[in-house]
């Protein structure tokens, strides 16, 4: 031991001057300079020494040194001493540390006092650090130390200064919904510190009863609060928002940031609580916080972004950075943030000849604004700035900043030492980012609130995701300057109107009518004739100016009134959305004398085609009325069902089928489930399958159930439950519960199921249940035969009825391809998968010996892609993805999931074996998308592919992780509609018990929403979509995207209403088809029954006789 080590232990020899001083102790000082000078000129190697009668302990007993000097180093910016981890015990004793003792003098307590009521939610409970403390403020001055020489080393006074700081922290949070823990301080003030110092405990008390009894918000003098500017009528509808001062928006934008932040509770930084999955229950207040934050940006762009003109766009850009430079005068430093995220954001920056126009004074506040809040060392500028405000500064920190640096902290270190201490290196350093956004929560701004601005930026529409963002961009942009095409939106927008179609709105008017007067026949009928009578083939539209008349359906062999018509009442629309002529199915008979103009088909079609307005109002009228008659499908009379009067028809031939979304609905009283299918163009009726129920279908594994993985169309040949009335029954149940979200359906329900036939003739894509991979058979389909692993396919070892049923699934796959040659290609294997080349698209890829072959469809967007191994130049695997050029294109492969490893051992080895074996290159023939376009019927209203190419530039793509939320009931819906790209869907609602009943599962290709959509904003979500799989893909429509771009492009509006008419009305025969299959189905189970009664009574009868005799 050197001479500065022997003076070092000399100043403890004969006393505890040092860490338990008296006032009049004149060693501690020395012994205070001396340790300066060590630690000053050696750091950390005296700090064991501090081991020497440290604490307090009330048994007497030393602290081992070994252990102590691990708690202790030396603080970076100072002489003192700091702490970096310890046992929990030993940090409650120094958290209650006598204020006589000598510790404090080098180790700044009220620091570590803060810090730890910050962060104690991590380690102990608001309740235990109660009783602790309650624990320590009994403990009594320790035997043999004089209190008046020595010191006062008793905790209680400690305790009490830490309760009054609790409590005044945040105004009491910890203490508000925790009544157990209120419980607990107001017996120990009753019971323990009244009875020593009864003024402590009072004004304890009263701290306690003020913060539990404060109201929110915290009332302030608004005497001194400037005027708001305002103009003189305040009506949104009248005047624009960027009319407004910048200094008044920036004032109400700031009080709203401030309402919601003042919110947000300090343990709900700790631990990332708001990047969790449950951060709605951990951290609501900031996860609020943040999504106020995400959607003022959001805004800022759509407000942006509603501008048609130059002038418009540039005076909006020039709004906002205005109040931008008023937001960071107040040190609203999240509001500037939001601005700076919304004007330098790819999609605001695609304005580039607004931004040109933009003033040369404008841009340099801009630039002046961006370098505030530079992002150059980590905010650098903002971190200096905010340093030197005082607490009492009212500021609106940057959150995204604290939250970055907690979230950094939190990756790198850990909670606990590897002994399990309390690593308060860590949790220090979290507890002082937090409190440097908790310090100026005191601080408040003196503004009067403007209720018309808060409630206007609150409740203002959102354009939401970047991709649809950009491509309205791209609009406006584009079209900023063309004054001709400015005129023509509005004139097409007068024409439309400014109202949308309710579902309620099911007729067009007499204005609208008139458009298509020209083509008009008036027929006149007496009461009693027949107009329209079932099974006849129809082409007209019909509308009832005069009189009355009723609708009949046949219901159990007769001819039943469903329904009533009145003048004005259109009926026949049905024909409108059929490609051939079809077959009636109700028949119009009219009670009065009447007179109805009928109008050719053609002649709508193609007056539609000239005229958009009237065809979108058309067909939006039809949408509406098909959307409620599904509404109300199974739910009172069948006048209901009908509608306004509109009679439906059965085609003499098969039209376009359709690839069907099937839909597996989970009876919540039974273990059995029912699978149906959803139809989006047309489509056969076939019967539904159900629970128990033989289903009338073909046992070949339709391409459905070989895309699925698993077979829905057959059911257990041992099930054989008597069901029938139960599932009569179950079908109303079902449409009771099948509420729209947002009062419009999740209309991809209970739907038959399709037979293989036609299942490859629509623009539907192929349904993908359960397995990103589906083999063509389990164990027989495919096998290696010949040299080098070549996989052919064998059917000679199939038996007769799999041969057929395997030739049946390669003749649908090159009909789909439409590949021709002479032997057709043999179908090995299918993956679900996403291709990116020209267009993005998630669906499936077919794997033939000679090809790949690639097949998608996004609503109504056909994707079809076909590439021969022996096109391929270059075939590469990065474990993400497939990487594959081919023919001068580059095609990218992935999202294969589990999966991604045999589908690249599998086309690999293909590609090898096929350049090993030579010969042509054979790719097929595909007819191409633009041909099949100009091959479409001249009269067709449905979009085409170019229609759906401009639609889906502005869909966006969003990933769900399991259980995590689509839709939620409850919450606020927007028009949008969604397709499953991947994965699945289950249909959740919550009941009055608080239990959750699942009542359906939608799966990949599945489109739900379009009710919603048709019927408007306004409604909440009566049920949950939520994924049922991880990286869950949807695809989504958002109706703000769909009316801006019908007002560049008028005349696709009316195409994409006559895609959603046509959707519905094909979803509603199929509904109407289950519905008769099985009440078909219940009838001949009850006629068995009563035969089955019949015989058993007869036989009975027999018996009694016999017996008599």
């Amino acid at each position: 031991m050197d001479e500065r080590e022997q003076g070092f232990c000399l100043c403890f020899q004969s006393s505890d001057a040092f860490f338990f001083p008296g006032r009049r102790a004149q060693v501690s000082l020395w012994a205070l300079q001396q340790l300066d000078c060590w630690l000053e000129s050696n750091t950390n190697s005296f700090l064991p020494l501090l081991s020497l009668k440290w604490l307090y302990d009330p048994e007497k007993k030393m602290i081992p040194t070994t252990d102590f000097s691990r708690y202790w180093a030396k603080h970076p910016d100072s002489y003192f001493i700091r702490l970096v981890c310890f046992p929990l015990e030993e940090g409650l004793k120094l958290f209650t540390l006598s204020a006589d003792a000598g510790l404090r003098r080098i180790w700044d307590i009220k620091t570590y006092q803060r810090d730890f009521l910050i962060c104690h939610h991590l380690f102990i409970s608001s309740l235990d650090l109660m009783k602790a403390l309650r624990s320590y403020y009994r403990l009594p001055q320790p035997e043999g130390i004089d209190a008046d020489e020595v010191g006062d080393l008793r905790p209680a006074q400690t305790v009490t200064t830490i309760l009054s700081d609790w409590i005044l922290m945040e105004y009491g949070s910890d203490f508000l919904d925790n009544d157990e823990l209120v419980e607990e301080l107001e017996s120990f003030l009753r019971e323990d510190i009244a009875k020593e110092d009864a003024s402590t405990a009072r004004e304890i008390h009263q701290l306690l009863h003020t913060a539990l009894h404060l109201p929110y918000p915290r009332p302030i003098d608004l005497n001194t609060a400037p005027k708001p500017i305002l103009p003189r009528r305040l009506k949104f509808d009248e005047i624009s928002f960027h009319t407004l001062s910048p200094m008044e928006v920036a004032r109400q934008m700031t009080l709203l940031d401030q309402s919601w932040l003042h919110r947000v509770r300090a343990k709900e930084f700790l631990g990332c609580a708001w990047t969790k999955k449950d951060a709605m229950v951990r951290a609501p207040n900031l996860t609020k916080f943040i999504q106020h934050t995400n959607k003022i940006a959001s805004w800022v762009v759509t407000e942006i972004l509603s501008q048609r003109t130059l002038e418009g766009l540039e005076a909006e850009i020039t709004f906002w950075i205005r109040v931008g430079k008023e937001l960071l005068e107040l040190r609203n430093y999240n509001g500037v943030m939001n601005i700076l995220t919304s004007l330098h954001s790819a999609t605001i920056s695609r304005l580039r000849q607004a931004w040109g126009v933009v003033k040369k004074q404008d841009k340099e506040i801009f630039d002046q604004l961006t370098e505030s809040l530079s992002l150059l060392g980590h905010y650098k500028n903002y971190r200096e700035t905010l340093k030197t405000l005082a607490p009492s500064t009212p500021v609106v920190p940057l959150i995204a900043v604290t939250c970055s640096d907690l979230n950094g902290l939190g990756e790198v270190l850990e909670n606990n030492t590897p002994e399990g201490w309390i690593n308060w290196e860590k949790h220090s350093k979290f507890a002082e980012h937090v409190w440097s956004v908790k310090r100026f929560m005191r601080a408040r701004y003196i503004f009067k609130a403007v209720p018309e601005i808060q409630q206007y930026i609150e409740q203002a529409q959102i354009f939401q995701g970047e991709k649809t963002m950009a491509a309205i961009a791209k609009f406006r942009n584009d079209f900023c300057e063309n004054l001709e095409t400015l005129r023509e939106i509005e004139t097409n927008q007068a024409l439309r109107g400014k109202g949308k179609v309710s579902a309620m709105e099911t007729e067009m008017t007499d204005h609208e009518w008139q458009a298509l007067s020209s083509g008009s026949q008036l027929v006149k009928y007496k009461a009693g004739e027949v107009l329209v009578d079932i099974g006849v083939v129809h082409s007209h539209l019909f509308r009832l100016r005069k009189g009355t008349c009723s609708a009949h359906m046949m219901i159990n062999g007769k001819k039943t009134q469903v329904s009533l018509l009145k003048p004005g009442t259109m009926f026949g629309e049905m024909s409108l959305l059929q490609e051939r002529a079809g077959l009636t199915t109700v028949a119009i008979i009219s009670d009065t004398d009447t007179e109805v103009c009928k109008y050719a088909v053609d002649f709508v079609l193609s007056t539609c085609k000239s005229t958009p307005h009237l065809s979108e109002r058309l067909n939006k009228i039809l949408s509406a009325r098909l959307a409620n008659r599904l509404k109300n499908f199974g739910r009172g009379t069948s006048s209901a069902n009908l509608g306004s009067g509109g009679f439906s028809s059965s085609q003499s031939t098969a039209s376009s089928a359709t690839i069907s979304s099937t839909v597996t609905t989970v009876a919540p009283s039974s273990t059995t489930t029912t699978t149906t299918t959803t139809s989006n163009t047309a489509t056969t009726n076939t019967p539904v399958t159900t629970a128990g129920a033989k289903p009338a279908l073909s046992k070949i594994p339709s391409m459905t159930s070989l895309l699925t993985g698993n077979d829905n169309t057959t059911v257990d040949e041992d099930d054989d439950e008597d069901t029938g009335s139960r599932m009569s029954k179950k079908l109303n149940e079902e449409d009771e519960e099948e509420d729209d979200l947002g009062g419009a359906a999740i209309s991809a329900l209970r739907a038959p199921i399709m037979i293989l036939n036609d299942l490859w003739r629509s623009d539907q894509d192929p349904q993908i249940d359960k397995r990103p991979s589906a083999r063509i058979d389990k164990s027989k389909r495919t096998k290696p035969e010949g040299k080098k692993g070549v996989i052919r396919g064998t059917l000679s070892m199939f038996n007769d009825k799999e041969t057929n049923e395997d030739s049946q699934i390669d003749s649908e796959f090159n009909k789909l391809f439409k590949i021709k040659s002479r032997n057709p290609e043999v179908l090995l294997k299918t993956f679900l998968c996403t291709l990116k080349s020209v267009v993005t698209a998630h669906g499936t890829l077919f794997v033939t010996k000679n090809m790949l072959c690639f097949h998608a469809s996004t609503f109504g967007r056909k994707t079809k892609e076909v590439i021969s191994f022996l096109s391929m130049t270059k075939i590469e695997n990065d474990e993400s993805r497939i990487i594959i050029e081919a023919s001068g294109k580059i095609y990218y492969l992935k999202d294969f999931g589990s999966c991604h490893k045999e589908a690249w051992n599998l086309i690999s080895s293909l590609h090898q074996n096929r350049k090993t074996e030579g010969g042509d290159d054979f790719a097929g023939v595909i007819v191409d998308d633009d041909e099949e376009d100009k091959k479409q019927d001249s009269l067709s209203l449905l979009p085409t592919n170019q229609d759906w190419s401009l639609i889906i530039s502005g869909t966006r793509s969003v990933r769900y992780r399991l259980s995590e939320f689509v839709i939620q009931q409850g919450q606020q819906q927007h028009q949008c509609i969604f397709q499953i790209a991947k994965g699945k869907c289950r249909i959740e609602k919550q009941l009055d018990n608080g239990s959750t009943d699942t009542i359906a599962q939608i799966v990949n290709g599945s489109i739900f929403g379009e009710i919603s959509f048709l019927e408007g904003d306004g409604g909440k979500a009566s049920a949950s979509v939520v994924a049922d799989e991880d990286d869950t893909i949807i695809q989504i429509i958002e109706g703000f995207f769909l009316d801006i771009a019908f007002e560049y492009y008028p005349d696709l509006s009316g195409r994409f209403y006559h895609y959603l008419a046509q959707m519905l009305s094909e979803r509603l025969k199929e509904r109407e088809a289950t519905a008769n299959t099985q009440l078909k189905n219940q009838e001949e189970e009850e006629s068995s029954y009563e035969k089955v009664n019949q015989t058993s009574r007869t036989r009975t009868r027999k018996g009694a006789n016999s017996m008599k005799k």
